[in-house]
Parts: structure tokens; sequence; C-alpha cells
């Protein structure tokens, strides 16, 4: 009985349920490391108005706010149980990718209205994953209220820096914190199918070395010379590129002999890759991304690396060997 009324209670309050949804996906919180030119990435002031919301729902134990990087907080909200520490932790993100110029001249009205329409709620992070974030924690707050007894602990978790698999900024920041429990319950979108598994993922970055040379040298780079000394130039997208095609060819071995029974194979992805070249930049440069499940990983000739959780172009000035006063950019799909 106690169950039918915690539903009947959490149908009477859709309206509300709906309205702190807008209020939630109205707020922009675009990660900072995934603004668009022009667009100011932030996640605190959200965060900051969510934890305010929990805590004006006056239902919680405690609701705990802290930053692990400058203006980067993470929530958690618990509900005590009679003893005996956490038993389920509710998980989820409140940063989103950027809006782009192309999405925002397509979009029907403001990404960040929150309108409702169809039976659909629309703006920036409604799906991933601001709906799924609300509906556990307003089903936590209609299960306090009804007073329901807990044997444990529930936590109830919202960090950021998702969208850029800075782990140790969320979810990781997380677990530091001393939040854990020894059964986890994400809200990311899955068309309302319960997901027993998931793909795990790896981070790593690589650095590969160039030489830039005259255009006209080009061929010292590639054929043997008689004269002694180090090669004229090296070419850095080649040597980039024999990595790129062993990963390529690492994933179809797993495809092959690494299967999971409940996970299809596959899941790296080559991401767009930019070339680019200017006589004036003394390094050599190569610069491409490869996402891993659930993560991409930028990797780098004589340049800097990081990890980004969603395939995402890369264009920074760079220097490719043997490009000289040329300037010319290759995109791969």
């Amino acid at each position: 009985m106690q169950k039918t009324r915690i539903y009947r209670q959490i149908e009477d309050e859709r309206d509300a349920l709906i309205s702190f949804l807008q209020r939630y996906v109205s707020i922009p919180s675009v990660n900072p490391e995934r603004a668009a030119p022009g667009e100011a990435g932030d996640e605190s002031r959200c965060q900051e108005w969510l934890a305010s919301a929990l805590r004006d729902f006056g239902t919680f134990s405690s609701v705990d706010v802290w930053e692990s990087a400058p203006r980067r907080p993470n929530i958690a909200a618990t509900l005590r149980g009679s003893g005996g520490g956490a038993a389920l932790m509710f998980n989820g993100h409140t940063d989103t990718v950027e809006v782009t110029l192309d999405q925002r001249a397509d979009w029907t009205g403001d990404p960040w209205s929150g309108a409702v329409s169809g039976g659909r709620l629309y703006g920036r992070g409604a799906t991933d994953m601001k709906a799924g974030n609300a509906a556990f924690l307003w089903a936590a707050k209609v299960v306090a209220e009804s007073g329901a007894p807990l044997a444990r602990d529930v936590l109830l978790t919202v960090n950021v820096a998702e969208e850029t698999a800075e782990a140790a900024v969320g979810p990781e920041s997380v677990l530091a914190r001393g939040y854990a429990a020894p059964v986890i319950v994400n809200a990311e979108p899955t068309n309302l199918r319960i997901c027993p598994a998931t793909m795990g993922w790896f981070f790593f970055r690589l650095s590969v070395a160039g030489k830039s040379l005259h255009p006209a040298g080009r061929y010292a780079c590639i054929y043997p010379r008689a004269e002694p000394g180090p090669p004229a130039g090296v070419d850095a997208i080649n040597k980039m590129r024999k990595l790129m095609d062993a990963l390529t060819d690492l994933e179809q071995d797993w495809g092959l002999y690494q299967q999971h029974p409940l996970m299809p194979p596959g899941g790296m992805n080559l991401c767009p890759v930019y070339l680019r070249g200017a006589v004036t930049a003394p390094p050599c440069r190569s610069h491409a991304s490869r996402s891993t499940p659930s993560s991409s990983v930028r990797l780098s000739a004589a340049g800097r690396s990081s990890a980004r959780s969603r395939p995402r172009s890369m264009a920074s000035p760079s220097a490719t060997p043997g490009c000289g006063s040329i300037r010319r950019e290759s995109r791969f799909p």
C-alpha cells in the first residue's frame, strides 16, 4: 500500500516535477571545456540553484556541496536510514555539451527554454541528463515525505565534468568525498531500458615528434640520403597515421576476441582530424581524436593531448612537417 501511495503522490505532483525540470534546463550548464565560440561555459550557477532547491525540499538529511576545481561544484544529498551506511546511490551529471552555431540556427526557439510541446520538454541537456536527475531527486523527495522507513542510507549525487570525462573533477571526486554504495544507479537516457552492464573506458596520451622542412626538401624525409647526419625533416603526420591505423586494427581484434555477452563489439571511434601547417610555427604537430567506449582520446604529435567524453573536433594552430609556406587543411570523416 505504501508503494502505491508513493506512486500516486508522484503522479499528483506531475506538474510541479515538470516545472522543476523546466527551471533546471533553463539554467545553462555547458561544460567550460566544451563551450562554443562566444558561449560562456559554466556549471556552477546551475549546480548552485540545484543545491538550493534540494535544501528547500526540506526532506534530505544533508545536502553537501564542494568544488574539486574552481567553480565546478558537485552535490551529494543523503536520505538517512536506520543505520549500516549507504545501500544505494543514484548518480547523474549537470554539465551539458555546447550549442553549436549550426544547432542554434536550426533550433526552434531558445535552446534553454525548457518549453513543453506535444508531450515533450525541449532544451539542451533535457535528455542528457537533467530529466534523469530530476526523476531520481523527485522520487527520493516523495519517498522521504511518505515517511517510509529506510533500513540504510540512500545517496543522491550530481556531479560536473562528465562531458569531458574529467573523472577527477566529477565522479572520482564524489567517491573521494566518501560517497559510495554497493549499488549505483546512473540515470543516463536508455530509452527506458534497464542496462545492467556498460562499456568501460580508459585514457592515454601519445606525443609524436616531428621536424619542419621546406616543401622542396620533402624527399629528404622519405628517401635514404648518402650524406651523413640526422634527417632533414620528420613527418609527424605519417607517424601519427601509423598509430591511428594500429588503434583501428586493435578495435577489430577486440571485436572478434574480446566480446561481452551484454555489449556489442566495437566502441572506438576515429574522430575528425585537422592538420594545419605554417612555416612560422617551429614544431611539427599532428592532432587526432580517438574515442574509446564512453570517451575519446586526443592524440597529438609534438603537442599536448587530452581526453574528451565525446568525439570533438580539434583545430589548434600547428605546423605539419614538410609543409613550408603552404597552408593546408585536411579533414577525415
